[in-house]
């Protein structure tokens, strides 16, 4: 967002618009950027050095954004001395142990997007899958998370979510058929 010599010099609350959109991105290496660049003409500016906080906290680097958010625990409006004060408790909580069975392995966008890559080139190739194929050759190339085949003790609970979809309808139409009979 740098201005040229005739374009006039954004206002602080532009640039924190601008840096809570590319935050909302995910791009906190753009919203640490923005923010400095930010600074620079409004070093004055609480809410930008919130924003710095948050930034560097979501980058990574919690014990930067708590020095960063201390201070402000002390000065500016009182919105901002509040969001501060929270943000320090949150961030100088101690972490909790989470046991092993609360976590859920989930395959990375990446691991994801490459499958959908391998299936397009074999769709275009003429190599779709069929019984004939070997699962195999055509998971080639793909990461062994997305080509294992699920075990027995995963199978029953489709069939129990099939089953438990299946009584539902059933009643469905039971219960419209018996309140069109009256």
């Amino acid at each position: 967002m740098t201005v040229s010599p005739s374009e006039p010099q954004p206002t602080a609350s532009a640039y924190v618009d601008r840096v809570e959109a590319l935050f909302e991105r995910g791009d906190y290496r753009g919203t640490l950027s923005l923010v400095a660049e930010a600074l620079e003409s409004y070093p004055e500016s609480t809410a930008l050095r919130l924003w710095q906080a948050i930034a560097t906290d979501a980058s990574g680097d919690t014990e930067s954004a708590i020095a960063l958010v201390r201070p402000l625990t002390q000065m500016g409006d009182r919105e901002t001395r509040t969001q501060a004060s929270y943000l320090l408790r949150i961030w100088q909580a101690p972490r909790l142990a989470r046991p092993q069975t609360w976590m859920t392995d989930v395959p990375t966008v990446t691991a994801a997007s490459d499958r959908a890559t391998v299936i397009r080139a074999k769709v275009a190739t003429g190599k779709v899958p069929n019984s004939e194929t070997k699962s195999s050759e055509f998971s080639a190339g793909l990461p062994e998370e997305l080509t294992q085949e699920p075990t027995e003790s995963e199978l029953p609970e489709w069939w129990l979510a099939i089953g438990a979809i299946a009584v539902i309808l059933l009643g469905m139409v039971t219960f419209s058929y018996l309140t069109q009979a009256y």
